[in-house]
């Protein structure tokens, strides 16, 4: 039978659980000291179990709503699992897991998908000369990124459908597929190939933990490159139809934004 410190002790921790779970989700947000230049959260509600984010600002992308739901069996394990879903303007959206895996050290992202239109990613196509439709769409099945910020793992991969150059040109590109693969010093390795598009392309783009890229490959003329896409294509970076284009570029992921 339990004396009278155990009801008492019980009483303090059923107490203790009562605000940890129905603590404000806005509060330990307050505590951040978050660069509001990289990342604005505004309209939070909820729990840190169970909330809502009105509006998400990441660098000059304007998103929202975010939803998260904590799994709090996956505590006792060490291995809290949060799924999410963040939307967006003009069909942007985002939905997966994140786990933070204690024991391990590392931070995994599990069955994320991504879909958006081309032109909702206007913060990363500003430095293109030209306006870009179509579709974008990636899968993440499994990422892990160990305490270093080296990735362990990764099983990913999307693609561009329909791309194509606007108005005043109006000219088809077609689809290209996106094939993420682990780098020996873990990078990520992303493959990038046309779909018999009007350029024919084979691009590897090699991204680092601290933020750095390159981006190597070639680009040639398809079967569907007309005369006026060439001439676009020269005038913009130098294209000649009748050779194999080489493309080396590298930089950091901030500067794309």
């Amino acid at each position: 039978m339990m004396g009278i410190k155990s009801y008492l002790a019980l009483g303090v921790l059923s107490y203790l659980f009562f605000l940890l779970v129905s603590i404000p989700a806005s509060l330990p947000w307050s505590f951040l000291k978050v660069d509001p230049g990289l990342l604005v959260l505004d309209d939070i509600s909820g729990t840190p179990w169970s909330g809502r984010v009105g509006k998400v600002v990441v660098v000059h992308f304007a998103l929202g709503p975010l939803t998260w739901r904590l799994h709090g069996d996956t505590l006792l394990d060490l291995a809290p699992r949060v799924d999410f879903s963040l939307e967006g303007d003009k069909g942007f959206h985002m939905k997966g897991s994140g786990i933070a895996a204690v024991r391990e050290m590392s931070l995994k992202v599990k069955d994320l998908t991504f879909s958006s239109p081309i032109p909702a990613l206007t913060p990363i196509m500003v430095r293109i000369p030209v306006e870009l439709t179509g579709q974008a769409e990636a899968f993440i099945k499994d990422l892990a990124i160990d305490r270093r910020g080296w990735i362990v793992a990764i099983d990913a991969g999307g693609s561009l459908k329909d791309v194509a150059i606007g108005p005043p040109w109006n000219k088809v590109l077609g689809g290209y597929s996106l094939e993420a693969m682990l780098g020996v010093d873990g990078e990520a390795l992303v493959r990038i190939k046309d779909k018999e598009g009007a350029i024919r392309t084979l691009l590897v783009a090699k991204i680092f933990a601290d933020g750095r890229y390159q981006l190597r490959g070639t680009l040639s003329a398809g079967n569907a490159m007309d005369n006026q896409l060439a001439n676009l294509l020269k005038e913009w970076i130098g294209f000649d139809r009748e050779r194999i284009f080489p493309v080396r570029a590298s930089g950091h992921l901030n500067d794309l934004l």
